[in-house]
């Protein structure tokens, strides 16, 4: 019976060995034919790295490679042609391929042995990037030096090629920020004015919590650049692209509502005591009575609060939304006179509660802005999703 099982089980193992085998054998020869040479190349080498011998491998490898590695260099010698404003992009991208290409060969002994005349493209490819940082940082350059968004947003499209081959070349970083700065939108946020006769509320937290969003949610990859109007004066930005206000159309806090509530409470075969009968002590059962008054504490505090962007320059409105918050606070006490075996335990824990003093203004103005800020910022990240 074992070695029947035995048997079995190595069947199965083998066959699924085979099936793996098969798969990885022939998904590379799938990629040939249907023309994705670098794919079929990658996929050829690994099934050598496990089966050096395998026949279907060798063949597959050795053609998709000169494939490969024809179709890559009539891209670069037609590019070469042209000089085309894409001609770097064009040779980077098929010269990094064909480096791919290489390392992946290189790695397995296998593919070294099928692939004699490997093609070495390691000092074309960083002579290549060597002209491409070059180009890029000079054409980059010059776009920054015409002035104005277009240009500015042209140079950021050239530095961070420039980053994207060696982030240190130079002082690129320095000059990637000047051109997000100039290909940028300034926007000014002014201050959230607050006019309340009844409480000294600061509404601080709210406006740096805006702010915080915007600068690390929304500016961080797109091209707007925020600001207070402290900010915008000391960068001498007289007239911001757009502005944003925002402001409560009206705010009620700590309006509070008191609502009490009597009721009676019965519940029958409770255990009053025990009597003999015959000699046997038995339980008495009765029924038990409470009367409850209860107590419910609502303070209510919400306000709408107004979102504004305009455009200065032509005196229009971008957008305008009214936004509502509410935050409800809930304090519940009560008390019973009579049997507390007529309650549960929920009751009896009610009646264990006494009256709270409610959050202070500032704690409850916190509150109801709270879902305010969410959807305040969701409509922000909304609006400036396309400024990229």
């Amino acid at each position: 019976m074992r070695q029947t099982l035995f048997n079995t089980l190595s069947v199965r193992i083998l066959m699924a060995l085979f099936i793996v085998q098969t798969m990885a054998c022939s998904s590379g020869k799938r990629l040939y034919e249907k023309g994705e040479y670098d794919g079929a190349v990658m996929k050829a080498s690994q099934r050598l790295k496990q089966a050096p011998n395998n026949a279907k491998a060798k063949n597959t490898l050795r053609n998709a490679y000169t494939l490969a590695l024809k179709t890559h260099l009539d891209a670069i010698q037609q590019a070469d042609s042209f000089r085309t404003e894409n001609y770097y992009d064009i040779t980077l991208s098929n010269y990094t391929a064909l480096y791919n290409l290489e390392q992946t060969i290189k790695f397995c002994p296998a593919c070294l042995k099928v692939v004699k005349n490997l093609y070495e493209v390691d000092i074309k490819l960083a002579q290549t990037k060597n002209d491409a940082l070059a180009f890029y940082y000079k054409r980059g350059s010059d776009y920054l030096a015409l002035g104005g968004k277009t240009n500015a947003r042209k140079a950021l499209i050239d530095f961070n090629k420039v980053v994207s081959i060696q982030y240190n070349y130079k002082d690129i970083g320095t000059q990637v920020n000047q051109a997000k700065w100039e290909a940028s939108e300034k926007i000014v946020i002014n201050h959230i004015p607050m006019h309340s006769k009844t409480y000294s509320i600061s509404n601080e937290f709210l406006e740096k919590k805006i702010l915080e969003y915007c600068y690390n949610n929304i500016q961080a990859n797109r091209l707007v650049q925020f600001l207070t109007p402290e900010e915008a004066k000391r960068e001498n930005i007289l007239m911001p692209d757009q502005i944003i206000d925002i402001y409560f159309d009206d705010f009620i806090v700590g309006q509070t509502y008191v609502k009490e509530n009597n009721q009676e409470y019965k519940k029958d075969s409770v255990i009053m005591g025990t009597t003999n009968v015959n000699g046997k002590e038995q339980s008495v059962y009765g029924s038990v009575k409470a009367s409850i008054r209860s107590f419910e504490k609502t303070v209510v505090s919400s306000g709408l609060m107004n979102l504004s962007i305009s455009k200065p320059s032509s005196n229009s409105t971008l957008l305008t939304e009214k936004i509502p918050g509410t935050y409800t606070w809930v304090c519940k006490w009560g008390n019973y006179n009579g049997d507390s075996r007529a309650l549960s335990k929920d009751l009896i824990s009610l009646c264990q509660g006494k009256e709270q003093m409610p959050p202070m203004p500032q704690d409850l103005f916190i509150e109801f802005t709270k879902p305010i800020y969410s959807q305040l910022t969701s409509r922000l990240n909304s609006f400036y999703n396309s400024y990229k």
